[in-house]
C-alpha cells in the first residue's frame, strides 16, 4: 500500500492503461461481431433478391488462377454435352445458391470473347464487352463468371456459336455453388 501512495501517478497510469485496453478490446470485438452479422444479413438478402431475377454474374473475367470460395461443385467435359455445336449442361440446385462458373477454353487473340459465342445461364444471355484476349497464339484460359445468385431447382448452362464467328474450343465447365449441386436426371 505504501508503494501505491509513493507512486500514485504510476499506479494511476497503469490502471488507466489497463481500463483503456479493456474498453478498446470490447469495442473491437463488438464491432467485429456487428460487422459479421451485417455481412451475413447482406448476403442472405442479396441471394433472396437476385435469385428471383434474371441470372447475372457480378464479375466476368479471364482469370487463369481462379479459385472459387464455394465448396460444392460439378465439372463437365464439354464434349460429352455437345449436340450440333451447342453445349448444354443441365444441373439441379437443392436450394437457392450463389454460384461461380469456370469455362476452360482454348482461343487466340480477340477484342471481345463474348462476340464469338453466346453463353446463357437459365436462359439469360450473359453479355460483357470487356473480355479481351491479347495473346496471338491460341492458348488455354479460364473464363470466370462469378457470384451468380440462383434459385432452387434447375440450373441450365448453354453455350452456342454465333453465325460466321469462330467459337472458342470449350474443354470443361466447372460450376461451384454454395448449395448442393448435381447433374439433372
Amino acid at each position: 500500500m505504501k508503494w501505491i501512495l509513493n507512486h500514485l501517478k504510476t499506479f494511476a497510469a497503469i490502471v488507466v492503461f489497463g481500463l483503456t485496453a479493456i474498453i478498446i478490446g470490447v469495442v473491437m470485438i463488438s464491432s467485429y461481431t456487428s460487422y459479421k452479422n451485417y455481412e451475413k444479413t447482406y448476403y442472405a438478402n442479396d441471394l433472396e433478391v437476385r435469385s428471383v431475377s434474371a441470372a447475372a454474374p457480378k464479375i466476368v473475367e479471364i482469370n487463369d488462377k481462379f479459385k472459387s470460395q464455394y465448396k460444392n461443385s460439378v465439372k463437365a467435359e464439354a464434349a460429352e454435352y455437345t449436340t450440333e455445336g451447342t453445349i448444354t449442361l443441365n444441373l439441379e440446385l437443392e436450394e437457392k445458391s450463389f454460384a461461380d462458373l469456370d469455362f476452360y477454353f482454348n482461343y487466340a487473340a480477340t477484342e471481345n470473347l463474348l462476340e464469338n459465342m453466346n453463353i446463357k445461364v437459365n436462359d439469360s444471355l450473359i453479355e460483357d464487352d470487356s473480355i479481351k484476349l491479347e495473346n496471338e497464339a491460341a492458348e488455354d484460359h479460364h473464363l470466370v463468371m462469378s457470384n451468380f445468385a440462383l434459385p432452387k431447382g434447375e440450373l441450365k448452362v448453354e453455350i452456342s456459336g454465333i453465325k460466321n464467328k469462330e467459337m472458342p474450343e470449350i474443354k470443361t465447365i466447372a460450376v461451384y455453388t454454395s448449395a448442393k449441386v448435381k447433374f439433372a436426371a
